[in-house]
């Protein structure tokens, strides 16, 4: 049967490579994207240009697109500093377009196969490493606060839904296309453009999967035909530090290591994101196919295909923080 599938931030790093390999599939593809964010510009892929805090678009949006399945990959409080005010906005808003988005879904007929939704490994936070589904979170930023409330709440409304919810805590995904406001991307232009860079908390470890075992697990975890899948870490299982990921990607660039300068070594960041992958093998049967190796190797070959001409900008001082995280 042809799937019909609904992906809210489906023109985001992760949503267009979803809503792409849902299309090459032969289902029918509908997106929902900020209003006056740009479509994917893919013949076949239906825009909806909605806010999801509106609840009235929202079951609009649901019954237009008829969805058997829906991916909710869209955020508002994203990545950044914490406020340092009480910020309701940046805390409930990510809850607020979830609670909006279950009730429009419940309404479906037939049923959903199943609500997928994206969550982080760092709403882990401090806590145990490797990370399991099985501890208790530990969110140290508003974003991390709303998706973790977000897992909860729906884990105490499951039994009352038509459909199975499932949460898929991410690693840091990375791969061609994505934002230069991350770490590999930021760092993989700069390399090749042969200039020096500064890089904060070496020793930060950070659990890294590529975009298409990113995508192969959410795929996976939406088509689960078992229990106790609702929430689930899509990881490598592995976390290298900062300064050995950087190097990677300096030798992958055919640049000189030495050239890579590393800043405070606790500053912010300096955390470990690492989960264990154990239960997306049990019972996903999922483990990455790509080493970071590869990955790395597959996406610096892209970014020498798309080269800017011109010099590569330097990150503002925000986005380079970000980066280092």
């Amino acid at each position: 049967m042809t799937e019909r599938v609904l992906i809210t931030g489906g023109a985001g790093f992760i949503g267009a490579r979803l809503a792409a390999r849902h299309l090459a599939e032969g289902s029918e593809v509908h997106i929902v994207v900020r209003p006056g964010s740009s479509s994917l510009g893919i013949d076949g892929v239906t825009t909806h240009a909605i806010d999801l805090s509106d609840r009235y678009d929202v079951e609009d949006c649901v019954a237009a697109a008829r969805p058997t399945l829906i991916y909710h990959l869209a955020s508002d409080s994203g990545r950044g500093n914490p406020p340092p005010e009480p910020n309701r906005r940046a805390l409930l808003g990510d809850l607020d377009n979830l609670i909006a988005l279950l009730a429009a879904a419940v309404s479906v007929r037939p049923p959903l196969k199943a609500f997928i939704r994206a969550g982080s490994l760092a709403e882990y936070g401090d806590g145990a490493t490797p990370s399991d589904e099985d501890q208790r979170e530990q969110p140290l930023s508003p974003y991390t606060a709303a998706m973790v409330a977000g897992a909860h709440y729906c884990r105490m409304l499951q039994p009352q839904l038509p459909f199975p919810v499932r949460t898929a805590r991410l690693a840091l995904t990375y791969g061609p296309g994505q934002s230069r406001t991350f770490l590999l991307p930021w760092l993989i232009d700069r390399c090749l453009a042969g200039e020096d860079s500064m890089i904060n908390a070496p020793l930060a470890r950070r659990d890294m999967i590529f975009i298409e075992d990113a995508i192969d697990g959410l795929r996976r975890l939406a088509a689960a035909d078992r229990a106790g899948c609702a929430i689930v870490n899509l990881s490598s299982g592995m976390a290298p530090t900062v300064r050995d990921i950087a190097d990677l990607v300096a030798r992958s660039c055919g640049y000189d290591p030495a050239r890579l300068h590393f800043g405070n070594a606790a500053g912010r960041g300096a955390r470990t994101i690492w989960g264990s992958n154990a239960r997306a093998f049990a019972q996903l049967g999922w483990r990455p196919a790509v080493s970071l190796r590869d990955g790395v190797a597959r996406t610096v070959r892209a970014h020498r295909a798309a080269r800017l001409p011109d010099r590569v900008a330097v990150p503002t001082a925000a986005s380079a923080m970000a980066a280092s995280a």
